[in-house]
């Protein structure tokens, strides 16, 4: 009995590919699974970028719900300072909607003494990719507010500039507390130096830390002298009235 050849058997039975009937070879057998590989790693690569691109939506809509919510106030700029983007939190402090913002130029929201020093400061926060300022900003109804910026430059994959990323906080209360402090020190500074009476700033261990000029020329000594030498060197210790008064002064 004549044996049959295994490659002549297979090529006489032959098999369907894509639904095309064709004579079996092994060349036409690894055409097909190279290409079916081929199919196989596009499948998988394509339900890699649907998930990564699901993933990503997602990390985008969380970026923008945080950016949204923050509770303080988050602006972006393109390189020649114009707003790219601004959250709820700038659009509240300063009174404006979205439409109202972008796409204008920062500088036309600072009060006018400010505007200068925008265009001073902006290319060298641009250079060195960081920045603290303030500003006067003019609030939508026309009050001005003093706000304090923290920013960062984004950079392109190429390393040149993309936009800016600043924080704003609203620092109009801790300014007015300042200047009132201020100009309540400027008072006291005035009435303590042109007081007709002698002012010295001591403590109960005897020490004087500060003597106005009345007190100086009342004494005779000046203020460095007045507060090297201490009370030891305007009142007499061994005056028996001294000692309860000191008590006293602790006591208060």
């Amino acid at each position: 009995m004549a044996e049959v050849n295994k490659s002549d058997k297979h090529k006489r039975k032959g098999i369907k590919r894509s639904g095309l009937d064709s004579e079996y070879t092994e060349d036409n057998e690894l055409s097909y699974l190279s290409t079916q590989d081929t199919i196989d790693n596009l499948k998988s690569e394509l339900e890699f970028h649907i998930k990564s691109e699901e993933a990503l939506r997602v990390n985008e809509e969380k970026f923008v719900s945080m950016f949204e919510k923050a509770p303080l106030g988050y602006h972006s700029l393109d390189e020649n300072g114009y707003f790219i983007e601004v959250n709820e939190a700038w659009l509240n402090t300063l009174g404006f909607n979205r439409a109202e913002v972008i796409g204008k130029w920062f500088g036309d929201f600072l009060a006018p003494e400010f505007v200068d020093a925008f265009r001073k400061r902006f290319p060298i926060f641009k250079a060195q990719g960081h920045i603290h300022s303030e500003f006067v900003m003019i609030h939508r109804n026309g009050q001005r507010k003093f706000i304090a910026f923290d920013g960062r430059v984004g950079y392109k994959n190429d390393g040149s500039f993309k936009q800016t990323h600043c924080i704003l906080q609203d620092i109009s209360d801790r300014k007015l507390a300042e200047e009132e402090l201020k100009e309540s020190e400027e008072k006291y500074h005035s009435i303590y130096d042109n007081s007709y009476l002698g002012i010295l700033l001591t403590v109960p261990d005897g020490r004087i830390l500060a003597a106005n000029g009345f007190a100086c020329n009342m004494f005779g000594y000046s203020e460095e002298e007045l507060c090297r030498g201490g009370r030891t060197a305007i009142v007499d210790t061994s005056d028996p009235r001294l000692i309860p008064i000191l008590e006293e002064r602790k006591r208060t």
